[in-house]
């Protein structure tokens, strides 16, 4: 089993005990991944918690029950961290579930047909172990999903990403995939890596990472 980087908590008993299976789940459901998810991400993120609290209070009628109440947002939050999240991500570091290269790269077709067929989405990149040729069976797949400035490029790429979540999900794949607003968000990964560019309509990626970038072929 990975187990998870923990930074300046690394050798306490505190890293440790976030590094034990219970750790990185409660870990992952509190945060769901939000700490690098851009405004747009994290606002649709909470305004699904909210929704779905309010559902489930209307369906139970449970209004003025402080008690239930929380009990509903503790639910809406789970169904959000299940469908929304990176379920089978987090599962390298719990119950790892072995895939196969042909189930990296069917993947990969499928994401670059769905984001040809978006007009928001102006750039799609894959890093990681993918990009750098050291693809193994618990290996995710780190996408950033690049959409240009706005109001409506922003929620239409947040809810691009949404949507590849839960596919990934019933798919059991492990896909790791953000919204980036430009190249915003892209200095937090590896400078060393040069990504498997999928779509680049405007450019942004290859002005980024120069003609040293692979262009992956269908």
């Amino acid at each position: 089993m990975k187990l998870k980087p923990q930074g300046r908590l690394e050798g306490s008993w505190l890293g440790v005990l976030a590094q034990s299976r219970a750790g990185v789940i409660a870990s992952n459901w509190l945060l769901q991944g939000m700490r690098y998810m851009n405004a747009y991400e994290i606002g649709m993120k909470l305004a699904l918690d909210v929704l779905a609290t309010l559902l489930l209070v209307w369906i139970f009628d449970w209004w003025g029950r402080p008690g239930m109440i929380l009990s509903c947002l503790l639910a809406a939050h789970s169904l959000n961290w299940i469908f929304n999240g990176h379920f089978f991500v987090l599962m390298r570091y719990v119950y790892p579930v072995p895939k196969t290269e042909e189930d990296f790269d069917r993947y990969v077709q499928r994401l670059k047909e769905q984001a040809a067929r978006s007009r928001f989405i102006d750039g799609v990149a894959i890093y990681g172990s993918f990009c750098r040729g050291q693809l193994h069976e618990f290996s995710d797949l780190d996408v950033r999903v690049i959409v240009r400035s706005g109001f409506i490029n922003g929620v239409a790429g947040a809810w691009f990403c949404l949507r590849e979540r839960f596919m990934a999900l019933f798919m059991v794949f492990p896909l790791d995939v953000y919204c980036c607003i430009g190249t915003r968000g892209l200095e937090r990964l590896r400078e060393d890596e040069h990504p498997v560019i999928l779509q680049d309509r405007s450019g942004l990626l290859d002005n980024r990472y120069g003609h040293v970038t692979a262009h992956r072929q269908s």
